[in-house]
């Protein structure tokens, strides 16, 4: 028997989350393990203006953000991301779907892959909410120092921003909406061998395991544009 929705929404991105937020027993399926990877596994969170307007609920998500210590003068502690916003979605009761991979979609069907085997799932309306690349995409990695403060803004190929947290800080890469996942290692590997001489104390952590998007500037604003049912 085929499963039946009102709405299917791929992709538990922080937008996804919002906009499953704003539609009654919705069906929200996540390839990953987790809610929020767009920022949580991308490895760079940007930084939050306080002037920026955001959803009422996002603005609350803010102050949680704030009250936890993964927000202080607008950077963010990437680590708390996917926690803080899984409590969001079980005290909003979303039906989530993790650790299931999306095969193929159509306006009121989708095909999905997970530990109960192939299945077709069909709604009145099926809304893609994963991550867009149409502005091109970028690689991150975390980074640590010891130095304080921390240097931000653009060094060659590179973008830096610092993370909440003493000696916390990310970079990231811009490539090609078309560069294949080898490459894109190679040029931000590449690109932290030659850095300038002003980034030499920072060390390289972890390289990101997925692909961002320049889509929304930070988690805040994407959970916003979800929970103003923004079509991005």
């Amino acid at each position: 028997m085929i499963e039946r929705y009102r709405s299917i929404i791929l992709g538990a991105s922080f937008y996804g989350c919002g906009l499953a937020a704003t539609h009654p027993e919705a069906l929200l399926i996540e390839p990953a393990i987790l809610v929020g990877g767009d920022f949580a596994l991308s490895y760079f969170p940007g930084t939050v203006s306080e002037e920026t307007p955001l959803h009422p609920e996002a603005e609350a998500f803010r102050k949680e953000l704030s009250v936890h210590g993964a927000l202080r003068n607008g950077r963010l502690h990437l680590a708390a991301l996917s926690p803080l916003l899984s409590d969001w979605c079980l005290q909003r009761k979303l039906n989530l779907l993790l650790n299931t991979e999306i095969l193929v979609h159509d306006a009121h069907s989708v095909q999905i892959m997970n530990i109960h085997g192939l299945q077709t799932l069909e709604a009145e309306q099926i809304i893609d909410a994963r991550p867009k690349y149409i502005n091109g995409k970028y690689l991150g990695a975390v980074l640590s120092a010891a130095d304080h403060p921390l240097p931000e803004g653009g060094f060659g190929d590179l973008e830096l921003c610092s993370g909440a947290l003493p000696g916390e800080a990310y970079a990231r890469i811009s490539l090609e909406g078309n560069c294949n996942w080898p490459e894109a290692r190679r040029r931000l590997y590449s690109a932290w061998e030659i850095r300038p001489e002003k980034l030499a104390s920072l060390q390289f952590g972890l390289c990101g395991n997925r692909f961002g998007s320049y889509q929304f500037a930070n988690p805040l604003a994407a959970l916003s544009a979800g929970l103003n049912k923004e079509n991005t």
